[in-house]
């Protein structure tokens, strides 16, 4: 694939499987145009159709996919955005919302209606936050969608976040949040973050 975003995607491709969409916003460190490509793999993955390449993304660097496949997110931590692009017809993204959030890694819940960002702290790399918004708004189409910030977690040693993932245990709702490198005495590692109770998250396991 040798559209921009797909010769320079740092950290941002994604797939899609519901819906067999491929995407990825061209991004360096810091930053980047946002070029975003998609193509569709649904019927071929060796024969990708390109579906659009668009400056939708405002600044590359990650990014995140809804699981029903219509939203993707832009982030870029040095950037301090997240764009949230509509791609319900991947010929054509919107851009429906954008956060000044310093967003590095991002994941979505299962219902769509949460954000998971991995995100630099307001003092830079040696504060790192997990970050849990409310996108509800977003997946739901409401024009000029409103994003609510529900709870901000930070943690030691210091390192940079890197993605946290949700999953469950017994109907028990965490995050898996991993650290890139450095930042700080030690390198990154990983823990277990509760957030059955999304206002209150805390750490109940360092995976070091």
């Amino acid at each position: 694939l040798v559209t921009t975003a797909m010769l320079t995607p740092h950290e941002s491709l994604r797939l899609n499987q519901k819906r067999g969409l491929l995407a990825a916003v061209a991004g360096n460190l810091m930053f980047a145009p946002g070029l975003v490509d998609i193509y569709d793999v649904s019927e071929d993955c060796l024969n990708p159709v390109i579906q659009s390449s668009t400056p939708t993304g405002l600044i590359g660097h990650e990014s995140g996919f809804s699981p029903d496949g219509n939203t993707y997110f832009v982030g870029s931590a040095g950037g301090t955005t997240i764009v949230a692009l509509d791609v319900s017809n991947p010929l054509l993204p919107v851009p429906i919302w954008t956060g000044n959030y310093s967003a590095h890694g991002m994941e979505i819940s299962d219902d769509g209606n949460r954000l998971y960002v991995a995100a630099v702290g307001a003092n830079g790399f040696s504060t790192p936050e997990l970050i849990i918004l409310d996108i509800s708004e977003i997946q739901s189409r409401v024009l000029n969608p409103t994003v609510t910030e529900i709870s901000r977690l930070g943690w030691t040693p210091v390192s940079i976040p890197q993605l946290a993932i949700p999953f469950t245990t017994d109907g028990h709702a965490y995050l898996l949040e991993t650290d890139e490198f450095g930042g700080g005495s030690e390198v990154g590692a990983a823990r277990i973050i509760d957030i059955n109770d999304e206002s209150n998250p805390f750490e109940v396991a360092n995976l070091r």
